[in-house]
């Protein structure tokens, strides 16, 4: 299969590039597309066939669910049974944006978006080009992040064309994603609405409108975790950690630690010190890290308080999952 480029950077050929995604994805292909956050892989929601091609493309388990992208509210309703008013009044304050809401699904909604379940995640990505193309297409796009599964999100077509090139049928290019940090997921199915995963959106943002419960997300403490190709350390032990005759990648806030193990090359990356600006870059950090030939990253341990929940549950994740 030859995977079509289709550019949709600012200009004249942008409407163009969606309405030709758009086709892709009536015919029933699947298209990787940009989010605030990282490129999608899509599927027309009503397309059943489409949607199960997504699982084989990314290898990904069928009984993982799916997030049908909607413009709003509005064409969310199609998917659930019934908008609950705090589905509303989340979606005023945060759509467009990276918060996803899970509620029961309807009879038309495939149980391989759902996984098998009875409920459906939903979101509106705050990406123009999006936006656009599910406006072009007239329906809700089903779509995890467009990687391999387990593998690192794509935040550039580049890193989709990597990991996807030959199994999708195009890539929306429009530049680089400019959030880097999966979207919240809130179960709003329990009589205590229910973090399911830790993204974007913060939970002290969603308590500023209502009760939260957030059981099982871990502690705030400074995590130190070993993986495979990620390591997530504190930093007095990065420098004993580097292996020797390797290429390693190095992630620090602030000054690089002091580092000569005999043999290994060490490649230092100085993150952002603001947990916002750290997300935005740490996906395409850890590509060009893997496209240097890293063996091997560590990643200094980041700072307890609460804005940094969400990026230490995503480091913990790619520490624990083969992000190769």
């Amino acid at each position: 299969m030859n995977t079509t480029l289709l550019t949709a950077l600012e200009g004249s050929k942008r409407a163009e590039a969606v309405r030709s995604a758009a086709s892709i994805l009536r015919d029933g292909g699947l298209v990787a597309f940009p989010t605030e956050t990282v490129y999608g892989l899509g599927a027309a929601s009503s397309n059943q066939a489409a949607v199960r091609k997504i699982f084989a493309a990314k290898g990904r388990p069928s009984g993982v669910p799916l997030i049908v992208h909607v413009t709003d509210i509005e064409l969310a309703s199609r998917y659930v049974q019934g908008v609950p008013e705090s589905a509303s009044v989340l979606a005023r304050r945060f759509w467009p944006g990276p918060l996803t809401l899970v509620l029961p699904r309807t009879a038309g909604v495939s149980l391989a978006i759902t996984g098998g379940g009875e409920t459906v995640a939903v979101r509106a990505p705050a990406h123009d080009v999006a936006l656009a193309l599910i406006g072009e297409l007239g329906e809700g796009i089903a779509a995890p992040s467009a990687n391999r599964y387990n593998a690192l999100p794509s935040v550039r077509a580049k890193h989709v064309l990597d990991g996807l090139g030959g199994l999708i049928d195009g890539v929306l290019d429009a530049g680089r994603c400019p959030g880097g940090l999966e979207s919240t997921v809130l179960d709003l199915t329990t009589s205590l609405p229910r973090v399911l995963r830790r993204g974007a959106v913060t939970i002290e943002q969603l308590r500023e409108l209502i009760d939260v419960d957030e059981a099982g997300q871990g502690s705030r403490a400074p995590l130190t975790v070993e993986g495979q190709w990620l390591s997530v350390v504190e930093p007095s032990v990065l420098a004993g950690l580097v292996p020797a005759a390797e290429r390693v990648g190095v992630l620090v806030r602030g000054d690089a630690p002091a580092m000569s193990p005999a043999g290994a090359t060490v490649v230092v990356r100085r993150m952002p010190a603001g947990a916002a600006d750290y997300a935005a870059e740490l996906y395409d950090t850890l590509h060009k890290l893997r496209d240097a030939g890293c063996t091997r990253v560590l990643v200094e341990a980041l700072p307890g308080d609460g804005s940094w929940d969400a990026m230490r549950d995503r480091l913990f994740r790619l520490a624990t999952s083969t992000v190769r």
